[in-house]
């Protein structure tokens, strides 16, 4: 997710610097200068697009971690965030929920299997 995070970042960076582009360029006479206003344009177009399927690629993503996450009690569901999420070791989350390692080892394989089947 965090990759969307940052393609969507940068694309909104782009997006913003496209309508500078498309002010600046607006109201030229100059040949050249009004190539890359409607350069500018095609690429702003192309750019909210961009943005969308992403946005919507988030959407899509989400809905189906939480299907996944729907079928897991409080205590898995803290797993899966403190693993996937915060990025804490699985020794870490032992000792912090008072689970075996192997207990939680063997949580975070169910969530790997459930995660590569939603996405096979």
């Amino acid at each position: 997710m965090y990759n969307i995070d940052l393609a969507l970042a940068t694309a909104c960076a782009n997006i913003d610097y496209l309508k500078a582009r498309i002010e600046r360029y607006k109201d030229q006479k100059n040949v050249r200068e009004q190539k890359k206003y409607i350069y500018a344009n095609i690429e702003l177009e192309k750019a909210c697009i961009y943005v969308d399927k992403l946005q919507n690629s988030k959407k899509e993503m989400v809905e189906n971690i939480n299907l996944v996450l729907a079928k897991y009690n409080k205590e898995h569901r803290e797993v899966f965030v403190m693993y996937y999420v915060n990025d804490y070791t699985i020794e870490y989350i032992a000792k912090t929920t008072k689970l075996s390692v192997e207990a939680v080892k063997k949580i975070v394989g169910d969530f790997d299997e459930d995660l590569i089947e939603l996405y096979e």
